[in-house]
C-alpha cells in the first residue's frame, strides 16, 4: 500500500511538472509566434520598400539614360555658341553626376533592402521551423501527459484496488481470527472428550481384561469338567458297562437310594434313602479310601494317561488361542485410539464396538456360569 501511494504521488508530479513545462513551452511558442507575424509584416514592408526602390531606380536610370542620350546629342552637334554649348555642357554634366548618385544611392538603397529583407526572410523561416519544432514538441509532450494521465489514472484504480483488497483482507483475516478462536475452543473440548473416552476405553479395557480371564477360567472350568465327565463316562463303560444315560437312569439323583446294612444286623433290611448330595459325596469318599486301600491296579491307566495328556495338550492349544486373541483384542483397542485420536470424531449415542463385544462377553460369562 504504501509503495503504490508514493508511486501515485511521483507520477502527480510528474503530470505537475509535464503541465508546468508544455505552459512554459506553450507561452515561448506564442512570443515565437508574435515575432514571426512581426518578421514577417517587416518582411512585407521590406519588399514594399524595395518595389519602390526599384521603381525609382528604374526612373533614376530611365533619366540617367535620357541625361547621356541628350549629352552625346550634345556633343555630337555643332553649337552655334560656344560658352552656351559649354555652359550646356557643364550643366548636362552636372545633372549626370548627380544622376549616377542617385543611381548609386539608390542601388545600395536597393542591396541594402534586399539584404534586409533576405535576413528577415530567414529569420522568418527560422521562426517558423522554429514554430513547427515546438508545435511537433508540443504535441509529442501533449501525447506524453496523456499517456500519464493515462498511468496516473490506472495507478489510481490501482490503489483504490489495492485498499479494496487490503479492506478484504483485513475482514477475512478478522473472520479467520475468530474462526481460529472458535476452533481453538472446539479443540479444546474435543482433547476434554478424547480424555474422557481414553479414561473409559482404559476401563473398558480392564473390564475387557477381566472378562477374558474370567472367560479363560471358565473356559478351562468347563474343560476340566468336560474331561471329568468323559473320564467318568469312559470309567462307568469300562467299569460297569453302562453309558452317562443309563447310570442316571437307573441310579440317578431322582431315585431313592437303597440304605446300606450296618455290621450288627447285615441281613436286616433298611429303608432306602433320598439322595443328598454331601452325604452321598461323604460316602465316596469313604468307598475311594477303602477302595485305595484294596490297592487295586486299573490297566487302563496307561490309555487313560493318554487321553488325559492329549487333552491337556488341545486345552493347552484353546488357552494359546485364546491368549493370541486378547493380544489381537488390544491390538485393535490401540489401533482405535489412534484412529480416534487423528479424526477427533463426535460423540455419537451408539456404544464403541468393545463395548459390544464385552457385552456379548459378559452373556457369554453369564451363560457360562
Amino acid at each position: 500500500m504504501r509503495d503504490l501511494a508514493e508511486s501515485e504521488d511521483r507520477a502527480l508530479d510528474q503530470l505537475h511538472n509535464s503541465d508546468a513545462k508544455m505552459t512554459a513551452i506553450a507561452e515561448q511558442l506564442g512570443q515565437w509566434g508574435s515575432a514571426m507575424r512581426d518578421a514577417a509584416a517587416d518582411r512585407d514592408r521590406n519588399q514594399a520598400t524595395v518595389g519602390v526602390a526599384q521603381s525609382a531606380l528604374e526612373d533614376k536610370l530611365q533619366t540617367l539614360a535620357e541625361l547621356e542620350q541628350r549629352l552625346a546629342n550634345a556633343t555630337e552637334e555643332p553649337a552655334p555658341d560656344e560658352e552656351s554649348d559649354a555652359s550646356r555642357k557643364d550643366e548636362l554634366a552636372e545633372l549626370a553626376a548627380l544622376a549616377r548618385t542617385q543611381e548609386t544611392e539608390a542601388r545600395l538603397a536597393l542591396r541594402t533592402q534586399e539584404e534586409r529583407v533576405r535576413a528577415i526572410s530567414g529569420r522568418a523561416d527560422g521562426l517558423e521551423a522554429a514554430a513547427k519544432h515546438e508545435q511537433v514538441s508540443q504535441e509529442r509532450a501533449a501525447a506524453k501527459r496523456q499517456r500519464r494521465e493515462a498511468s496516473v489514472a490506472a495507478a489510481i484504480a490501482v490503489t483504490r484496488g489495492a485498499k479494496y483488497v487490503a479492506e478484504q483482507t483485513e475482514v477475512l483475516v478478522e473472520a479467520a481470527v475468530r474462526r481460529r478462536d472458535g476452533l481453538s475452543g472446539e479443540q479444546a473440548q474435543r482433547h476434554h472428550e478424547l480424555t474422557e473416552r481414553r479414561a473409559g476405553l482404559r476401563g473398558l479395557e480392564d473390564r475387557l481384561r477381566q472378562l477374558t480371564d474370567a472367560v479363560h477360567q471358565d473356559e478351562v472350568a468347563r474343560a476340566e469338567q468336560r474331561l471329568r465327565i468323559e473320564s467318568l463316562q469312559q470309567k462307568a463303560v469300562d467299569e460297569w458297562g453302562m453309558n452317562a444315560e443309563q447310570l442316571i437312569d437307573e441310579f440317578g439323583p431322582h431315585l431313592p437310594i437303597p440304605a446300606i446294612p450296618s455290621p450288627q444286623d447285615p441281613e436286616g433290611e433298611a429303608e432306602p434313602e433320598h439322595f443328598v448330595r454331601a452325604e452321598q459325596e461323604k460316602r465316596l469318599r469313604k468307598a475311594e479310601r477303602q477302595l485305595n486301600a484294596l490297592g487295586k491296579v486299573n490297566p487302563l491307566a496307561l490309555e487313560e494317561f493318554t487321553a488325559l495328556e492329549e487333552r491337556y495338550n488341545f486345552l493347552n492349544a484353546q488357552v494359546e488361542d485364546l491368549r493370541q486373541s486378547k493380544a489381537d483384542l488390544l491390538e485393535i483397542v490401540r489401533e482405535v485410539d489412534d484412529r480416534v485420536e487423528r479424526v477427533l470424531p463426535r460423540p455419537s449415542p451408539t456404544p464403541p464396538s468393545s463395548l459390544r463385544v464385552s457385552s456379548r462377553d459378559s452373556s457369554r460369562a453369564a451363560r457360562v456360569g
